[in-house]
């Protein structure tokens, strides 16, 4: 991911989480962002969780090592999925780019 970006996020969970209040975690150092908007889509293995951050989101990240956890819940049942490591990369344009009309 590069900072100043909208990346999306895709998790592919083995069960199928529709109907769960599921949230998606990025952190790094002191930076934490908690998403429960994710768009849950079943597939025949569980289902694709995805999420997209802002540039804004991405922008309170620095250069270098992050990670991201899916956690979610129904019915008192708590899942989590492994922690993903990835790297978020520079850019040479800082902060949000307007689109322009």
């Amino acid at each position: 991911m590069r900072r100043g970006t909208t990346p999306t996020f895709t998790f592919e969970v083995d069960l199928d989480l529709t109907g769960w209040d599921t949230y998606i975690t990025f952190e790094q150092r002191k930076v934490e962002i908690t998403r429960k908007d994710a768009a849950i889509t079943p597939s025949n293995e569980g289902c694709i969780a995805e999420v997209e951050l802002t540039q804004a989101e991405t922008l309170a990240f620095k250069p270098g090592a992050a990670q991201a956890q899916l956690r979610a819940v129904k019915d008192g049942e708590a899942v989590a999925s492994t922690i993903f490591d990835f790297e978020v990369g520079e850019i040479l344009l800082d902060g949000e780019i307007p689109q322009e009309e």
